[in-house]
């Protein structure tokens, strides 16, 4: 695979810019050097129609050393199958030839070998038509004991003022018994270029595949501020009849790599170029800034005198740096990827993978395509069993008269009273003792009113229209079904006999409860409260055996929507609910009855943040019961109950969110997304309840069945039996 083959894009991560679909196209890189092989595969069709010679000797464009085309390799070496590519395999080489004519040839008086001679009249000129000709970067793996002369530094200072990101080669002095320059530092000639580049020169050393300094590389020393460490060591291959040269020697095959911070450099200048392309608003500042500020730390900690900023890392480039927001809006969005989190009618709907796509931008102006549900917390299927039969609470009651007080008191309470919440049973005698801190009294022989404390206005209506609930442990009623967590701090009811006809009204007043992520982790502290308020009324009517009841119950929410909260870039302004419940009882004689409820709700969520006002959801609970009394013994109850509790089953969130991102305009295109919060699971709960009478109390057996329960479609089922045996003292 030629990506495997290729040193630089996998040592340097570029393989996240590559799914991004940077590739360096329609950047233009300028490369001061010794010139390009011009009929190579891996640069075919991109190689600038203004590469030449810079000297002003007029030779052909050509590579008589092969180092200029090696370096353009290791930015831009096509992706083509074959061979190698670079790291910006795209991008458009403008091969600038610097080198002195025939020094790269001819050896100087003296010299067993040949060595490239440039002057810096001519990188000048190089420099000077890359800037001209719009190169966004420039690579210059070059370096020497001499500074830089006027012409030169004008030059450089000419280039960065244009915004170009110039890249040097630190030097390769490390391992010379008789270094020409210090090897602890870059060489005098990148440091030149430093001091006339307004920030934007990188010096660039070298590392091995060990993320080890080269023992031939200059150190980051004086310029470690300005100086990137990049893959120098071992870089493939040397080419011949521009294909890799494979050498057979006793029956193994090897190739011929190249060392040195001439080929640390280009892989920073291919980085640049790939940033450039992604990313056309950044500045060459930026980019620079990008690079230095995004690189894996080597050496001691931070900046230090070897290995400078770090190691180049163009994944880390390429991610979201600084304070994230939606595009066109001061919205904040975290990427700890905390949405939110939904509730019980919502069940499975967090695990869908159902993605809200939006674009943010980050501190650079880059925009990142995100998605706005990723890490929606669900609500945890709620325990049912557990809670009903752990309460080790007292209940206290008196009744005078038509007036009836109720209340707990914990166990483990030595002082004041503990209120705790306490479920409707099924009789008339029995709702004085477990309905927790209820009065309820007649005003007339039409009238009666009841007040709680913690008590949900259903259970206080329920009472007062004598409609029983079967003593269910798992099974809910629909009318009573909450549908998410709650807990009441005070509800009123107050019912009045019309004719035939009983007109109820209720309110009720609690906190929406909710264990929820703050930031990375949970908070192991407990819920967080949210308030809630309902508004209701009920008519009921007793037509023969049958008790009717039709009722519609308005309910506000400040901060959820049916029990969720969302993260604030998607809303918290909180919502409105409609519920509808019809419930009926019929006595058939010989002690059976059959029991109905069905709820059905509208809410819709108040516009904000990204929400509009057309997000609107609806949501069910069923239940139905068959019971006989005296079916076994004297004053005992019977009772089978099916059910479903409160599901969402239509609708969700419409969002106003950036769903593209203009360039040119730095601009985004607004448009709506839909998250449907229907959860893909049904919980079908049901439960088979039993009760005697015995001396001075009562004994209950419960058998029940949960499918899928909470909503969530992968879960196991939840089956249980339970037994209790309760005295009055």
């Amino acid at each position: 695979m030629e990506y495997n083959r290729s040193d630089g894009p996998g040592f340097h991560n570029a393989i996240t810019a590559y799914q991004a679909g940077a590739t360096g196209a329609g950047v233009t890189v300028g490369v001061i050097d010794s010139g390009i092989d011009p009929n190579s595969h891996e640069f075919a069709g991109r190689i600038h129609a203004q590469s030449s010679d810079v000297t002003g000797a007029g030779r052909a464009l050509g590579d008589d050393d092969g180092h200029g085309t090696e370096v353009s390799r290791v930015i831009a070496a096509a992706k083509d199958d074959r061979d190698t590519h670079g790291i910006a395999y795209n991008a458009t080489i403008l091969s600038l030839r610097a080198d002195q004519s025939g020094s790269c040839t001819t050896p100087a008086a003296g010299e067993d070998e040949a060595s490239c001679s440039f002057f810096d009249s001519s990188i000048a000129a190089g420099i000077n038509r890359a800037t001209d000709n719009g190169a966004r970067v420039i690579n210059i793996s070059l370096g020497g004991p001499g500074g830089a002369n006027a012409a030169l530094r004008s030059a450089i200072n000419r280039a960065t003022l244009a915004g170009i990101v110039i890249v040097v080669s630190a030097g390769n002095e490390g391992n010379n018994s008789v270094p020409e320059f210090d090897p602890n530092n870059p060489s005098p000639f990148a440091q030149a270029l430093v001091a006339s580049g307004n920030g934007l020169v990188i010096i660039s050393t070298s590392v091995d595949d060990q993320n080890l300094i080269s023992d031939f590389s200059n150190k980051a020393g004086v310029s470690q501020n300005t100086t990137l460490s990049a893959l120098g060591e071992g870089i493939c291959c040397e080419y011949q009849n521009d294909t890799i040269n494979r050498i057979q020697q006793n029956g193994q095959t090897f190739v011929r790599v190249f060392n040195g911070t001439s080929f640390s450099a280009p892989q920073i200048s291919g980085a640049a170029a790939l940033l450039a392309q992604a990313f056309p608003n950044l500045t060459g500042q930026q980019i620079v800034n990008l690079l230095l500020t995004s690189a894996r730390d080597a050496g001691a900690a931070g900046t230090d005198a070897i290995y400078g900023r770090g190691i180049l890392d163009i994944a880390r480039a390429f991610a979201p740096a600084g304070t994230t927001s939606l595009a066109g809006t001061s919205t904040f969005v975290p990427l700890n990827g905390n949405g939110g989190s939904t509730s019980g009618p919502m069940g499975d709907v967090a695990l869908s993978n159902r993605p809200i796509s939006a674009v943010i931008l980050d501190s650079y102006g880059r925009a990142y395509d995100i998605d706005l549900a990723h890490g929606l917390n669900a609500a945890t299927p709620k325990l049912r069993l557990t809670p009903a039969l752990v309460d080790q609470g007292r209940s206290v009651n008196l009744g005078v008269g038509t007036t009836q007080i109720a209340f707990s008191i914990s166990a483990a309470s030595t002082g004041a009273a503990n209120i705790l919440p306490l479920a409707l049973s099924d009789g008339q005698q029995r709702q004085a003792r477990v309905l927790a801190g209820r009065v309820s009294a007649a005003i007339s022989r039409d009238m009666r009113f009841s007040l709680g404390i913690r008590q949900a206005a259903s259970a206080q209506v329920a009472a007062l229209q004598d409609m029983n609930s079967g003593a269910f442990l798992t099974a809910t009623e629909a009318r009573l079904d909450g549908g998410f967590e709650r807990q009441p701090g005070s509800s009123a009811a107050l019912r009045r006999q019309i004719g035939a006809f009983g007109l109820t009204g209720s309110v009720e007043t609690g906190d929406a409860r909710l264990f929820e992520r703050t930031g990375s982790e949970f908070d192991r502290a407990g819920t967080h409260k949210y308030p809630y308020a309902t508004l209701g009324l009920s008519v009921d009517r007793q037509v023969g055996p049958a008790k009717l009841a039709l009722s519609a119950n308005w309910m506000r929410e400040d901060e959820t929507i049916l029990g969720s909260r969302f993260a604030q870039f998607i809303g918290q302004n909180g919502a409105r609910t409609l519920f509808v419940d019809g419930n009926g009882e019929l006595a058939l004689g010989t002690g059976w009855s059959l029991g109905a409820s069905w709820r059905q709700g509208w809410t819709y969520a108040n516009s904000g943040a990204a929400i509009l006002g057309q997000s609107q959801l609806g949501s069910n609970a069923f239940s139905f019961d068959i019971a006989r009394i005296n079916a076994f013994a004297s004053g005992d109850r019977l009772a089978l109950r099916v059910a479903q509790p409160l599901r969402v089953s239509n609708g969700g969130l419409a969002l106003n969110v950036p769903i593209s991102y203009d360039y040119a305009t730095l601009t985004p295109t607004f448009g709506t997304r839909r998250f449907s919060l229907a959860p893909t699971g049904r919980e079908i709960a049901s439960e088979i309840a039993w009760t005697v009478p015995i001396t001075g109390g009562y004994f209950s057996s419960n058998v029940f069945w949960r499918q899928e329960p909470g909503h969530f479609e992968n879960l196991s089922d939840d089956v249980g039996v339970a037994f209790r045996l309760q005295y009055d003292f």
